[in-house]
């Protein structure tokens, strides 16, 4: 189900006690730190789940935003998933009981929620002039922290 409202803003910051994740993705990355979909997501989970990701890996994220530069997988999913591999993975995802099934879940939670995975057909309907791509990091972040939570029994991280 998509959301049917404009990313609102409380003096420039995203409201999201429910969500730090999404709060931390869009107030202390996208916005603040002007960076794109993929590094927000990551850069937000390494700080709300405390993944220790140093600065020269977490630039790896940069090229998956804007789906990859061409509009394909958007970039917050992306990342989303590589957080999960960081969480739910102790060396090997062969050896994750359940890394396979929560990122089948995660893609079919986005899927349904923007009716797409693709870049180029989320951002028809969300992007905003004014800030971007926010609400859709935003909802993203949001999407993948209540899976977390479901799943949280399961981390190793």
């Amino acid at each position: 189900m998509v959301k049917n409202k404009l990313f609102e803003f409380a003096e420039g910051k995203a409201d999201a006690v429910e969500n730090p994740m999404g709060s931390s993705a869009v107030n202390d990355f996208y916005l603040s730190a002007d960076m794109n979909c993929a590094e927000s997501i990551i850069h937000a989970a390494n700080t709300i789940y405390s993944l220790g990701i140093d600065d020269q890996v977490l630039r790896t994220a940069s090229g998956f935003g804007g789906g990859m530069g061409v509009g394909h997988l958007c970039g917050a999913v992306s990342d989303c998933i590589m957080a999960a591999g960081m969480l739910f993975v102790r060396e090997r995802a062969h050896e994750s009981d359940v890394l396979q099934i929560i990122t089948a879940e995660f893609i079919e939670r986005v899927e349904k929620h923007f009716n797409s995975l693709l870049c180029n057909d989320i951002q028809k309907s969300y992007y905003q002039e004014e800030s971007g791509c926010s609400q859709v990091v935003y909802e993203i972040a949001e999407l993948f922290w209540d899976l977390v939570l479901e799943y949280d029994s399961k981390r190793v991280r």
